[in-house]
C-alpha cells in the first residue's frame, strides 16, 4: 500500500511540474515589417525600383547591445557603434556594398516599388538589415540610391520599440536636359554615277552656333546619311558639306530636323568660265580693230583735204 501511494505521489509531482511549465508566461516572437518609400526631393514617387534586402546580423539578447553576424557576413566588420554615428554609418554601408559584390551574396528578398513608390517586406525578424537599390533610368531623370542599414525593431526617442519600420532612402536625382537630334542625307544627281566622277565619300560638318563641332564622313557604308542625338536645344545646329566635289553643284534644304544635301553633276562645269573668257577677248579684239580703222580713216580724209 505504501509503495502504491509512493507511485501516486511521484505521478502527481510530474503532473504538477508539467502544468506549472505550461502556466509560465512565454514571450512571443515578434515579427515586423520594413517599408521602403522612394521619391524625389520634389515629392515625385519612384516606381519600379528594385529593392534588395539583406539580413546581416541578429541580436544576442533583448538589450540589443550586441550583435552576431550572419554566416554570409561573418568576415565583415560591423559594430553597434557604426550603426549610431552617421559618418561611420555611411562609410560602413559603402564597404558593405563592396563586400556583397566581392562575395556574390544573394539577398534575402527582392521587391520592386509600386505606383506609390513603396516596397514592403513582411514577417521580418529582429536584426540588422542592409538595403541596396538598383539605379533607375528614365527619359526624364536618372536616380542613384545610397545603400543603408535598417534595425528591426527601431527604438524611437522615447525608448519604444517599433516593429513596423518605414524609411525613405537618400536618392540622388539627375534631371536630363531637353535634347534634340539632327539628321543629314546626301543625294546624288549624276545619272547613277555614269561619268564615274562621284567620290567614294564626302565630309560634312556639324556646326553649333556657327562653330564647327564635329566632322563626319558620308559614304555607301552609312547609306550617305548620319544622325546626331543628344544635341542641346539651347544651341542652333546646322550641317554643311566641307568641300564640294569637282564638277558638282551643291544645294542644301532643311525640313524639320533633317538636312538634305544634293550634289548635281555638270560634265562641262569648267567650260563655262573658259567660254566667257574667250567671248570677252573677242569683243575686245573687235573693239580695238574698229578703233584702229577709225583712226586710219580719219588720217586718210585729212590727207585728201591737203591735196585739194
Amino acid at each position: 500500500m505504501k509503495k502504491q501511494n509512493s507511485v501516486h505521489i511521484k505521478l502527481l509531482t510530474v503532473v504538477l511540474m508539467f502544468l506549472t511549465a505550461f502556466s509560465l508566461p512565454v514571450k512571443a516572437a515578434h515579427k515586423g515589417s520594413i517599408t521602403i518609400v522612394n521619391k524625389t526631393y520634389e515629392g515625385k514617387l519612384l516606381e519600379n525600383i528594385d529593392v534588395q534586402l539583406y539580413k546581416i546580423a541578429y541580436f544576442t539578447d533583448d538589450s540589443r547591445r550586441e550583435i552576431v553576424m550572419e554566416d554570409a557576413f561573418k568576415d565583415f566588420e560591423l559594430t553597434i557603434d557604426k550603426l549610431v554615428y552617421s559618418d561611420a554609418l555611411e562609410d560602413s554601408a559603402s564597404l558593405c556594398k563592396s563586400f556583397i559584390a566581392e562575395n556574390s551574396i544573394q539577398p534575402l528578398d527582392v521587391k520592386a516599388t509600386d505606383e506609390n513608390g513603396k516596397a514592403v517586406f513582411s514577417d521580418v525578424s529582429d536584426g540588422i538589415y542592409f538595403v541596396m537599390q538598383n539605379q533607375i533610368n528614365s527619359h526624364e531623370y536618372t536616380v542613384t540610391s545610397v545603400p543603408f542599414y535598417i534595425q528591426v525593431p527601431f527604438e524611437d526617442k522615447d525608448g519604444n520599440s517599433n516593429y513596423q519600420v518605414t524609411t525613405y532612402p537618400k536618392n540622388e536625382v539627375l534631371y536630363h536636359k531637353e535634347m534634340d537630334e539632327l539628321s543629314v542625307v546626301k543625294i546624288w544627281k549624276d545619272n547613277n554615277n555614269k561619268d564615274k566622277m562621284r567620290p567614294d565619300y564626302i565630309e560634312v560638318g556639324l556646326y553649333g552656333n556657327g562653330q564647327l563641332k564635329e566632322t563626319v564622313e558620308l559614304s555607301n557604308l552609312n547609306n550617305w546619311s548620319y544622325t546626331w542625338t543628344d544635341l542641346s536645344k539651347d544651341v542652333v545646329w546646322n550641317v554643311e558639306e566641307i568641300k564640294v566635289p569637282d564638277n558638282y553643284l551643291m544645294t542644301s534644304e532643311r525640313n524639320g530636323n533633317q538636312i538634305t544635301i544634293t550634289n548635281e553633276f555638270h560634265s562641262d562645269g569648267d567650260s563655262y568660265d573658259i567660254a566667257d573668257t574667250g567671248d570677252k577677248m573677242r569683243i575686245g579684239f573687235y573693239f580695238m580693230l574698229f578703233a584702229v580703222s577709225g583712226v586710219l580713216l580719219l588720217i586718210y580724209v585729212k590727207c585728201c583735204r591737203k591735196r585739194d
